[in-house]
């Protein structure tokens, strides 16, 4: 009489010792290459961030200057001051010029001077703050989308390190 295994004898715990893990290779590898464009992506972006920024201190620099050559320093701070959607809403005559009031000896008189800032250089200005400020928030965006698409990533990595496989960063 032959003994056959009973099914009792078959020990699970071993049975899952000798199972090799597995992993999608090329699902890892598509994803990290994906992040890896993004990360070119965003790299672009942050280099045209970093370019219009050299460009709109700039022209912050061109309109303080004028504004110091006429005497306007504290009316273009104010102007600098205001958001890019009430600065495009500024008229001409609300850009290169102000009123002041002048203490002469028959008491206050209001006065029109003008900023030293041109209504072309002033709207150049706040296209560039504009562009500036859409680049920023698609940084932003984008950031956000490749911590919340590839946060397991590195885990992945390590994961598959310890079963014994390649390194996935050699693979690519």
């Amino acid at each position: 009489m032959t003994s056959e295994p009973s099914i009792d004898a078959v020990n699970p715990a071993t049975e899952m010792e000798v199972l090799m893990p597995s992993y999608d290779k090329e699902k890892l590898l598509r994803m990290m290459q994906e992040r890896r464009v993004g990360f070119l992506a965003s790299r672009d972006l942050m280099e045209r961030q970093g370019d219009l920024r050299k460009r709109v201190d700039h022209m912050i620099r061109v309109i303080r200057d004028n504004a110091y050559s006429c005497g306007a320093v504290d009316y273009a701070e104010s102007l600098l001051k205001k958001t890019v959607e009430e600065a495009m809403r500024l008229s001409r005559e609300q850009v290169e010029t102000y009123r002041a009031e002048n203490q002469t000896r028959s008491g206050p008189v209001e006065k029109e001077y003008a900023t030293g800032i041109s209504y072309s250089t002033w709207g150049e200005f706040n296209q560039l703050r504009s562009r500036y400020e859409r680049v920023s928030s698609e940084i932003e965006r984008n950031s956000a989308l490749m911590d919340e698409r590839y946060a397991i990533l590195p885990r992945l990595k390590d994961a598959v390190i310890d079963w014994g496989f390649n390194n996935p960063d050699h693979e690519l």
